[in-house]
């Protein structure tokens, strides 16, 4: 039903839009495998939890509710059990609508979201030193 709608509502933009029905869009699926889920495995989460907070303080980390997220690195988990994984976060909102969402994250543009607009200088250092900080980390115990 979401695959004809699809095709329903491109069909009705272009009907809308003034398209002669010989250049009306086409919409057409391709299976594909799923990306596979994005998993934070229990200690290497703790761990570099911790030295995140050691290292930017208690008020900088948070830990995030559970999302629908995949990104392509869940496939090394499936093709090595037992490998450790971790997404994480920075955050890129500038400081002011950071306080002035007051803690209402839903009220900032999201990841994805044309409206969102990163903070680029502290975004790629603290970016670049959280990296940093979580592969020392990981190295320290080899």
């Amino acid at each position: 039903m979401l695959l004809d709608g699809i095709a329903r509502i491109a069909r009705g933009e272009a009907i809308a839009a003034g398209v002669p029905e010989d250049r009306m869009p086409n919409v057409t699926v391709r299976e594909a495998e799923a990306t596979p889920a994005t998993v934070n495995t229990d200690a290497l989460t703790a761990a570099t939890m911790a030295r995140f907070r050691a290292h930017f303080g208690e008020a900088r980390v948070q830990r995030m509710r559970p999302v629908m997220a995949g990104e392509d690195f869940g496939r090394f988990r499936l093709a090595a059990p037992g490998l450790e994984s971790l997404i994480f976060w920075v955050g890129g909102v500038p400081q002011v609508r950071w306080e002035a969402a007051a803690g209402n994250m839903a009220s900032l543009p999201s990841l994805h979201s044309p409206f969102w607009a990163p903070d680029p200088e502290p975004v790629i250092a603290t970016a670049t030193e959280a990296l940093t900080v979580a592969a020392l980390g990981v190295l320290a115990r080899r």
